[in-house]
């Protein structure tokens, strides 16, 4: 028997989610310097190369890199992303 009640939920799902939610992007992780969504020693790699100037980032780079939130990118920042990735923090 065909169930009318779930494919009409299914269906307004679909259309509120692309209404109301088209437009909506996940907020990037802190420490995720590099943007593929995780948290890696490659990200701690590119805030080391970046404080002696042999990296650049971007403002949102620079937004997730700065870990202990005090405006400054330092080798703080740097060790913090290596304690996330072996889960000390």
């Amino acid at each position: 028997m065909y169930n009318y009640a779930a494919d009409w939920m299914t269906s307004r799902a679909a259309w509120i989610s692309s209404k109301w939610f088209s437009e909506y992007t996940p907020s990037a992780k802190i420490g995720d310097v590099d943007g593929d969504g995780e948290v890696t020693v490659m990200d701690a790699t590119l805030v080391q190369k970046y404080i002696v100037s042999l990296e650049t980032l971007t403002d949102s780079q620079l937004n997730v890199a700065d870990v202990n939130g005090d405006g400054e990118i330092s080798v703080i920042d740097a060790t913090q992303i290596q304690k996330i990735v072996v889960n000390l923090v």
